[in-house]
C-alpha cells in the first residue's frame, strides 16, 4: 500500500512540473466554451431537460417501446452511434449525456455523487420522459446505475442488457485509483492532456488501433466543458469507494428482469472473471461475450453487439429486412442541419407515444442551416 502511494505521489507531482512548465498550451487547462462544444458535437435531434436544476442532453429516435441507454465513465451519447440506426427500426431508442458528460451540466453539489442519487435522477427522468416502463441498457458506470436502478425499482424496467458493467469488488485501473487521491485529483481538476485521454481509451479498446483520432479528440473536448473534470474526479471516487465492498452488490440477486450480460473477453477494467459472479447471483441471465472486444463492445464492434441486444430485447427476433446498418453509423457524427435545441419546451415536442404517454418535456429540434464545424479551433489554446 505504501508503495502504491508513492507512486500516485509521484505522479502527481510530475504533472504538477508539467502543469509549471507547460501550462494551457501543452496539458489542456483550459475549458472549452458551452457553444464550441454543442456546435461540433449536438447531434440533429439533440434535446434537453432540466431536472433538480440540471440541464441534461439527450436523444430521441424510432417508434416502439422505449429503451434508454446509459453510456460509461468519461463517454458521451456518442458511445452508441453504432447501436441506434439498428435498435431505433423496432424501439423508441433514448440516450443520455449522464450529469457531468457529454453536453449535460455538471452536479452543483458533491453529494450528488452517490448511487442512491443516481438511480432517484433516473427515476425523475423517466417520469418526464413519460413511460411506465423502460428496456434499459448500461455500459461500465452506466451498467452500475442500470442494474442498481433496477433493484431500487423493479416494476418500472422491462429488460436490463448491461455491457461490462462496475459491479463487484475488484481491482481498479490504474487511473482510477490515481484520479480518486487528493494530490493528483486536484491536478487532473486543473489538466487533463489529451495523451492521457488517449492513453486511456486505447486500454478500454480490445484492439488499440481500432481507436480513430476523431473519437480522442471528442472524449478529451466533451471532458473539458467547464465542470466535467470535477465530475470525473467525483465519479471515480465513486467507484474506487464502491469496489472494495459488498454493500451494493449483495442486492443483484434482487433483480427481477430478464438480463443479458455482455462482455468484452479483453477488458482492462473491468475483469471478465467477473462473469462467474453473475452467473452465480443471476442464474437465469443471458450471456454473450466477445473474444476481441474491450470494456466497450460497443463501440469496438457496434453491429454484433447490436443484433445481439436487439435479439434479446425483440423476444429472439431477427431485425427487420432493410434495417440500417450499424456500419453506417459514422453518418450520425458528420454535422447535419439542426436547429438549437430549446429546454423544457412542451409545445415543440413530438406526439409518438408508443410504450407510454408524452414525456412533460420532450423537446424536438427543428431544421436549420448547418453550422460550420468547430473541431479544428476547439484545441486552438489547448495543444
Amino acid at each position: 500500500m505504501r508503495l502504491r502511494h508513492s507512486a500516485y505521489a509521484r505522479a502527481a507531482l510530475l504533472t504538477l512540473a508539467l502543469i509549471s512548465l507547460g501550462g494551457c498550451k501543452v496539458l489542456g487547462m483550459r475549458s472549452i466554451p458551452l457553444d464550441m462544444l454543442e456546435d461540433e458535437y449536438e447531434k440533429p435531434n439533440s434535446r434537453y431537460m432540466e431536472i433538480d436544476g440540471v440541464r441534461m442532453h439527450y436523444t430521441k429516435e424510432g417508434k416502439g417501446p422505449p429503451v434508454l441507454l446509459l453510456h460509461g465513465v468519461m463517454a458521451s451519447l456518442h458511445t452508441w452511434d453504432g447501436w441506434v440506426p439498428l435498435l431505433k427500426e423496432n424501439f423508441t431508442v433514448i440516450r443520455v449525456d449522464i450529469p457531468g458528460f457529454g453536453l449535460s451540466e455538471s452536479f452543483a453539489d458533491d453529494d450528488k455523487y452517490t448511487p442512491e442519487y443516481a438511480v432517484e435522477f433516473i427515476e425523475k427522468a423517466r417520469k418526464k420522459f413519460g413511460y411506465e416502463k423502460m428496456h434499459i441498457v448500461g455500459n461500465s458506470l452506466g451498467g452500475f446505475l442500470a442494474w442498481y436502478y433496477a433493484t431500487k425499482f423493479p416494476e418500472r424496467v422491462e429488460k436490463l442488457v448491461l455491457i461490462d458493467p462496475a459491479s463487484y469488488p475488484q481491482d481498479l485501473p490504474f487511473i482510477i485509483g490515481l484520479a480518486s487521491g487528493h494530490v493528483f485529483g486536484a491536478a487532473a481538476q486543473l489538466s487533463t492532456p489529451r495523451f492521457i485521454v488517449k492513453r486511456n481509451i486505447r486500454k478500454v479498446y480490445g484492439n488499440p488501433d481500432n481507436v480513430s483520432d476523431e473519437t480522442i479528440d471528442r472524449y478529451h473536448a466533451l471532458l473539458l466543458r467547464e465542470g466535467h473534470r470535477h465530475s470525473m474526479v467525483q465519479y471515480f471516487r465513486v467507484l474506487k469507494k464502491y469496489a472494495d465492498t459488498e454493500e451494493l452488490v449483495q442486492h443483484i440477486p434482487e433483480i427481477k428482469a430478464p438480463t443479458l450480460l455482455m462482455w468484452g473477453e479483453k477488458d482492462r477494467w473491468v475483469p471478465s472473471t467477473l462473469i462467474e459472479r453473475w452467473q452465480h447471483d443471476l442464474p437465469q441471465l443471458e450471456l454473450k461475450t466477445y473474444p476481441e472486444a474491450g470494456h466497450i463492445p460497443m463501440e469496438e464492434y457496434p453491429e454484433e453487439t447490436a443484433r445481439d441486444a436487439f435479439a434479446f430485447l425483440a423476444d429472439g427476433a431477427e431485425p427487420p429486412d432493410g434495417a440500417a446498418d450499424s456500419r453506417d453509423s459514422a453518418q450520425e457524427s458528420t454535422p447535419k442541419a439542426k436547429a438549437k435545441p430549446t429546454l423544457d419546451d412542451p409545445e415543440a415536442g413530438d406526439s409518438d407515444t408508443a410504450g407510454g404517454e408524452a414525456g412533460e418535456a420532450d423537446e424536438a429540434a427543428a431544421p436549420a442551416p448547418a453550422k460550420a464545424s468547430h473541431n479544428a479551433s476547439l484545441f486552438d489554446s489547448e495543444e
